[in-house]
């Protein structure tokens, strides 16, 4: 893959688990979507965050 395969990475997590979007902020991603019950998870319908990170952002931070 060339350098334009890592201009950009996408995360994506459960809204329940905190642990899992704090770390995503941490690293510097930013939050980018919300997604309401767009999945099943256990049974029942889960909201999920969606991040990203540029590759000038990851540079900046």
């Amino acid at each position: 893959m060339g350098p334009a395969a890592r201009a950009h990475v996408i995360a994506q997590g459960e809204v329940r688990n905190e642990r899992s979007w704090r770390l995503m902020e941490r690293l510097g991603m930013r939050r980018e979507a919300h997604f309401r019950q767009c999945e099943i998870v256990k049974g029942e319908w889960a909201d999920t965050y969606v991040y990203a990170m540029l590759a000038a952002d990851h540079r900046n931070h």
